[in-house]
């Protein structure tokens, strides 16, 4: 951009009449890519709303014990993988084998964080508030990469940022805990503005790819779309002069350098999944199992995809808006390999969610095996923040060309404002609770605001870690997972373990779902005192030494149960059973 400022002044001077729209365009070109003190109070008002967010999660408890679902999974893998001699007899963990399979970077980062914070729910928490940072900068840059515009980069940034709930249990956008698929998310953008810059340098390309590669260790089901979809938009851009066989071998040879690097976990991974025919019971056996503990099919993408489809109402409009938005992108750009480019992304995305697993899963079910990536449209999710920026690219070019046409400040006013309702309804239609908690105990002056029943939660886990001896195992009804990583005691059963052991062992699978089966039976029982005596038959069935129960009883029964309170408050006891 200097050579160029340079260059047009040098023209200038020797007498070269230039264009004043031209002039003043690249002028408005060379502000937008040039780093300012604006772009400085941004990043800062990113950190802050991150700091929010953050504070709205995290609520002052410490310890913290508040994980839930995949984020206190990992936690459990992290500290079995610190202590595995606490945790022999537990379903998953009493085998570092049923969750070999998870080997994400979060693991060794969280046991790292675990060093310093003590306890690994405060460990994995403490990487909220950076995620959020981190996303909101990258979609800002990824946005002044396409926009040329600090407004709309923005905009791009906040929008992005909002959580929308999908099917399949997935989501885009910051979540509560700083699960893989968020780290994911959070990288992304960089990665993108990377190649949409760099699209016509070969030499970069090998790069890109490398990175895209390393991502399968963040999230193994986003990667595999990306490295598709990044390696696609390649063969758009490839020199005019190179003849068809150079063009070949050197996407052939790009095609390796993400298999290179992604080689290690994937080795890993086909070592410890449970694929192919299912060494215990039939491939349906299996499967309906794994439908019931998912509450869908996981093998069935097409129905999948519809509910994906169905499940968008009112935010449909945007979904249009979207398509039109790429439309006018085409008609109002004159570099039409960008917008190419990104439709080449959606393409490897689809291919990678839908069209290649779609054949996998058929080729499986004709030999009666089970396929080596489970719910792999899961990727789908990342088409969500493709609409959303072609929501706001349209506006971009807009205001960009209006810029260069002299009296239209008011015009480009209501564009902006457009653009900012369009964001901003999205925001209202899926309020960010973690922000909105923040400001609320802002505004009863207070930094942060603990949840009433989170006290007695933490005082039952306290039970369990300093009540119990090391190497006890528990049966809980509630809050299982967190025995694991925070009191670091074994559990027989949890209901998470049937997601790890569908991928991992089906022979624990089958166990898994018998106990499910006999625990789902006890929690609908609306007595407490037979309630109870089914916990403690099963405790015994299982060689639990401890019942954690969330449910009040009378003290009375004990004298029978064959069982101590040994703690207890108002929400949660703590039972030590008797002679097994």
């Amino acid at each position: 951009m200097r050579n160029l400022a340079s260059r047009t002044a040098a023209e200038i001077m020797n007498g070269h009449c230039w264009d004043h729209h031209e002039s003043k365009r690249l002028a408005l070109l060379s502000h937008y890519r040039a780093i300012t003190l604006a772009d400085g109070v941004i990043v800062l008002a990113f950190g802050l709303l991150a700091l929010i967010f953050h504070l709205g999660r995290w609520g002052g408890a410490y310890p913290f014990v508040f994980l839930e679902s995949d984020s206190a999974n990992i936690a459990g893998f992290a500290a079995a993988s610190d202590h595995p001699e606490l945790f022999q007899g537990d379903e998953v963990l009493g085998d570092q084998r049923n969750f070999g399979i998870y080997s994400t970077i979060h693991i060794p980062l969280i046991r790292a964080l675990a060093k310093f914070t003590e306890d690994y729910g405060t460990a994995f928490i403490s990487l909220l508030g950076p995620h959020v940072l981190i996303q909101a900068l990258g979609f800002y840059i990824l946005g002044r990469v396409l926009f040329q515009s600090r407004y709309w980069a923005i905009l791009l940034a906040i929008v992005t940022l909002v959580c929308v709930s999908l099917n399949l249990g997935e989501y885009w956008g910051i979540y509560d805990d700083p699960l893989p698929r968020v780290s994911f998310q959070a990288v992304l953008p960089y990665l993108l503005a990377a190649a949409f810059y760099w699209r016509s340098k070969p030499v970069i390309w090998p790069w890109l790819l490398g990175i895209a590669g390393a991502l399968i260790y963040v999230h193994p089901v986003s990667a595999p779309g990306w490295i598709l979809a990044i390696w696609l938009g390649m063969w758009a851009f490839q020199p005019a002069s190179w003849p068809f066989t150079k063009r070949l071998g050197y996407m052939s040879v790009l095609a390796a350098v993400p298999l290179a690097v992604a080689f290690p976990f994937l080795l890993h991974y086909l070592q410890n999944h449970a694929h192919g025919i299912p060494q215990e019971g039939s491939f349906n056996r299996v499967h309906e199992i794994m439908t019931a503990r998912l509450s869908w099919d996981a093998l069935d993408i097409l129905s999948n995809l519809k509910d994906f489809i169905v499940l968008w109402g009112k935010e449909w409009f945007y979904w249009g808006w979207g398509a039109i938005g790429a439309a006018l992108v085409i008609w109002l750009r004159r570099d039409r390999r960008g917008i190419a480019l990104i439709g080449l992304w959606t393409a490897g995305l689809l291919l990678t969610a839908v069209a290649i697993p779609l054949a996998e899963q058929a080729i499986s079910r004709t030999y009666g095996q089970l396929p080596f990536f489970l719910q792999p449209e899961n990727g789908i999710r990342d088409t969500v923040p493709i609409m959303l920026l072609f929501c706001l690219w349209p506006l971009a070019e807009i205001t960009n060309k209006l810029q260069k046409v002299d009296g239209q400040r008011f015009t480009i006013k209501m564009v902006y404002v457009v653009g900012g309702l369009l964001v901003a309804l999205w925001v209202n239609w899926y309020q960010p609770d973690m922000i909105l908690l923040t400001f609320s105990c802002w505004t009863q002056r207070k930094i942060v605001c603990v949840h009433e029943w989170w006290p007695e939660v933490i005082e039952a886990l306290e039970a369990v870690r300093w009540q119990t001896p090391p190497g006890s195992k528990i049966l809980a009804t509630d809050y299982e997972l967190q025995i694991r990583y925070y009191a670091h005691r074994p559990v027989v059963y949890a209901w998470k373990d049937g997601g790890i052991l569908a991928y991992s062992n089906h022979a624990e699978l089958i166990k898994w779902y018998g106990k499910y089966e006999e625990m789902e039976a006890i929690n609908a029982e609306k007595d407490a005192e037979a309630k109870l005596r089914s916990l403690l038959g099963l405790s015994k069935k299982l060689e639990a030494r401890y019942l954690l129960i969330n449910f009040s009883i009378n003290p009375n029964v004990m004298n029978f149960s064959g069982a101590d309170i040994i703690w207890s408050n108002k929400s949660f006891a703590l039972l030590r059973i008797g002679s097994l």
